[in-house]
């Protein structure tokens, strides 16, 4: 039910729809300075499609990484719908243009 979108990733080689991999495998790197890396994570619900934060759905022997780094909890690295929808990014077309004034960094250790 869950499907797991990377973005701006060098690939290894190329994907096809329904190949296996394996936890663990390299599906590529990052693709460099000219932009950030980001993942979006999508699960089919009974009441359909809807976006869910990547924090919410680690694993918590993965989350630990995170906070050995010095990140306290899942909720500082996650903006809520209510707060986002109060200050809402500006864009044009595809290009955000504008990211209003919601603190969007963590720093980690």
């Amino acid at each position: 039910a869950f499907h797991f979108m990377i973005f701006h990733v060098a690939m290894v080689h190329p994907f096809a729809v329904g190949d296996v991999i394996a936890a663990g495998e390299l599906l590529g790197n990052h693709i460099g300075d000219q932009t950030m890396s980001d993942i979006a994570v999508g699960v089919s619900t009974p009441n359909g499609w809807k976006l869910v934060s990547y924090f919410d759905v680690m694993t918590d022997s993965l989350f630990q990484s995170y906070q050995a780094a010095g990140v306290s909890s899942r909720d500082t690295l996650i903006i809520p719908r209510e707060a986002r929808d109060a200050d809402p990014l500006t864009c044009s077309g595809e290009t955000i243009v504008g990211s209003g004034s919601l603190e969007n960094w963590v720093r980690v250790n």
